[in-house]
């Protein structure tokens, strides 16, 4: 993970990522934001019972290509 990345606990969030130089960059915007899709690499899911991800840990990114 490039930066923190907050999720409330008991909610899973499906989150879109670039990739660069190895880090997963989150990138937001609304939900069905067409133009998120565009830019984004793949998807990261932070599961339910986590309060987030910490920048600099290590996460499995789903890739769309």
């Amino acid at each position: 993970m490039a930066r923190d990345l907050p999720s409330a606990t008991g909610r899973l969030d499906v989150v879109q990522v670039s990739l660069r130089d190895g880090l997963a960059e989150p990138i937001f915007g609304s939900s069905a934001l067409l133009s998120v899709l565009t830019r984004a690499d793949g998807y990261l899911v932070i599961p339910e019972p986590a309060t987030g991800l910490d920048g600099g840990s290590e996460v499995e990114v789903v890739l769309y290509r």
